[in-house]
């Protein structure tokens, strides 16, 4: 279970890619009224994503090979809670 967990949460985290590029592509409109210090740590935060996924992937088979099964499942899981926090941010700020 632990193994078919690791497999399917990094596929989830590929797939989370898919949009990923679009939206990262637009995060420079966020400097079309100006360059501020928001905008700026948005785009780059557009721009690091596709590093916590591989960086998560990597620590969590280091440790599933080294035999922290449940430290392997929470380091694969960290995308997904990243993806849900982005997901709940923009359902709260288009409604406003």
């Amino acid at each position: 279970m632990p193994l078919a967990w690791l497999i399917i949460s990094q596929l989830l985290a590929a797939a989370s890619l898919l949009p990923w590029f679009p939206m990262a592509l637009m995060s420079f409109m966020s400097t079309d009224s100006g360059v501020t210090p928001g905008a700026i740590a948005f785009i780059v935060v557009m721009w690091s994503y596709p590093l916590l996924p591989i960086i998560c992937s990597i620590v969590a088979w280091v440790l599933f090979a080294r035999g922290n099964v449940s430290g392997a499942m929470w380091a694969t899981s960290i995308p997904l809670l990243f993806v849900l926090v982005l997901l709940a941010a923009y359902l709260v700020f288009s409604m406003t």
